[in-house]
């Protein structure tokens, strides 16, 4: 089994901490977030909750999908140099839906802003860091979703693994979080950690189609990428920290949402 520096993995958890929650002033700015809502009501029971993750079925028409991956391969590759920002406010308008709306309230218990928008074409057989078993680095709370453009594979493949909140929990108890991203595990290797530490682990696959989504608990819930083996990927990805305002005034007043990959998912809190 691959060399896993469980206890220095620990260390590193708490200075991720350290940074985005102290540091950063994620942590204080959360409860500043909270204090303002005003849609409790709103907020109930729900899989973003109870599971860590998501899934939204069709929540893009397979014709937009079609629009959107010629967007991809031209004006929103670099969209941060080509495409005015509310052009990507109104594609994220369509992707937060009253459900995926009701989801990340009550998950956060306040609103919320997108910090970072990324669209991008993942050719067949590209491999990184993100297939292995990882968390996301970040504020304690915050929220990926990942909206598919395209189909997954016969096979699965094309699209994110998870596991459930037990074992992400568990694995985070015996250290492995937020170690060296080339000691990530492969399904071989964190199947080989999980037998050793007495751990339920049974990788979760949503086969998502072209047009569904899913939001996740990045921080907290274990998971990897599946890349295609046959055909590009298209995808766009968002990210969500708590908020104390509505996200459209946020995106007004603020310079989000950003390019991801171009800046910071996670910059100090100056709003």
């Amino acid at each position: 089994m691959a060399e896993i520096y469980l206890a220095e993995n620990r260390e590193t958890e708490r200075e991720i901490e350290q940074i985005f929650d102290e540091k950063c002033g994620y942590g204080a700015y959360y409860e500043k977030a909270k204090a303002p809502f005003t849609r409790s009501d709103m907020c109930g029971p729900c899989d973003l909750l109870t599971l860590g993750y998501q899934k939204f079925d069709n929540l893009l028409a397979p014709e937009r999908c079609v629009e959107l991956i010629k967007s991809t391969d031209g004006p929103l590759k670099n969209w941060v140099q080509t495409t005015h920002k509310r052009k990507i406010i109104s594609i994220l308008k369509e992707i937060i839906t009253d459900d995926v709306d009701k989801s990340i309230i009550s998950h956060f218990g306040s609103e919320y802003l997108p910090t970072t928008v990324g669209f991008s074409r993942t050719e067949a057989g590209f491999d990184a860091e993100s297939a292995r078993w990882h968390y996301d680095g970040g504020p304690n709370k915050h929220l990926v979703m990942m909206i598919y453009l395209t189909d997954c594979e016969p096979d699965g493949a094309s699209t994110t693994i998870f596991a459930n909140r037990k074992t992400s929990e568990t694995f985070i108890e015996i250290g492995y979080a937020f170690g060296p991203v080339d000691k990530r595990l492969d399904n071989d290797g964190a199947l080989e950690l999980a037998k050793l530490n007495g751990i339920e682990f049974e990788p979760i696959n949503l086969n998502t189609k072209a047009g569904d989504a899913v939001l996740f608990d990045a921080r907290h819930i274990i998971h990897r990428g599946f890349y295609p083996k046959i055909e590009p990927r298209y995808t766009i990805a968002a990210s969500f920290v708590p908020y104390a305002n509505n996200w459209e005034e946020g995106c007004d007043i603020t310079f989000f949402p950003r390019q991801m990959g171009h800046y910071d998912s996670y910059p100090a809190v100056t709003w």
